[in-house]
């Protein structure tokens, strides 16, 4: 009995966390590569129901054959041992142009959305040492404050003069280096008039800045979020 013939893969492979696709095999590539939903050793740059979405449309016009050959190989090289693997670069916003981080529950914000949701006109109010430096502010939420370059606690020489600093001001604006991962936070104070406070952070000098890791901003913890 003659065996019958596979197609041959359709998809080429590249490492998750690569350059973007720049024809159709390559796109087939990430279509077909469950990596890319994020496992093993490969960190998630596609979120589940948009992977499966399409792969889905791929099965529906390819064949659920060619899609498994795809599926086969791309596994194969993802699970080689001599495949590295990419650190993984945020996804930014088409509107400020601010990463976009998983904020739990399998949402995803703009850092920018995120913060200020959390800590708008709500000012400094107390440092704390332990684990790592974290700030307390007004509303009751606090912030870490991680080291841009290493991820740790962030490195103050003197935790009363940065308090000094910082107490009574508000984040007023904010900034994001792709190059670099940091995000640069401003302090400031907002006007009495709150009606004015988003003209206001439209032209504010900050008075204080600071440079922090992605993961302050997803630290940031609520009051609230516990709460039935």
């Amino acid at each position: 009995m003659k065996k019958h013939a596979l197609p041959k893969p359709n998809a080429q492979f590249q490492l998750p966390g690569g350059e973007k696709p720049a024809d159709t095999a390559s796109v087939n590539g990430i279509i077909c590569n469950p990596m890319y939903a994020g496992m093993g050793k490969f960190p998630q740059l596609v979120d589940d129901e948009a992977w499966i979405t399409a792969a889905g449309q791929f099965i529906a016009e390819e064949g659920a054959e060619q899609f498994l050959v795809n599926l086969l190989y791309l596994l194969r090289k993802s699970m080689a041992d001599d495949t590295p693997v990419l650190p993984q670069l945020p996804l930014l916003c088409a509107h400020d142009g601010l990463a976009i981080i998983d904020v739990g529950g399998g949402d995803w914000a703009c850092i920018g959305e995120f913060l200020f949701a959390h800590l708008y006109n709500t000012t400094v109010t107390d440092l704390i040492s332990e684990p790592v430096l974290t700030l307390v502010f007004q509303n009751g939420h606090t912030m870490p404050l991680l080291c841009p370059d290493c991820g740790a606690s962030l490195h103050i020489n003197d935790e009363d003069i940065l308090l000094n600093t910082l107490n009574g001001l508000s984040i007023v604006d904010m900034g994001y280096d792709p190059d670099t991962g940091a995000v640069i936070l401003d302090f400031g104070k907002f006007p009495d008039d709150i009606d004015a406070a988003a003209a206001f952070m439209e032209h504010v000098e900050p008075l204080e800045s600071l440079d922090v890791h992605l993961d302050s901003i997803r630290g940031i913890t609520c009051p609230h979020q516990h709460e039935d």
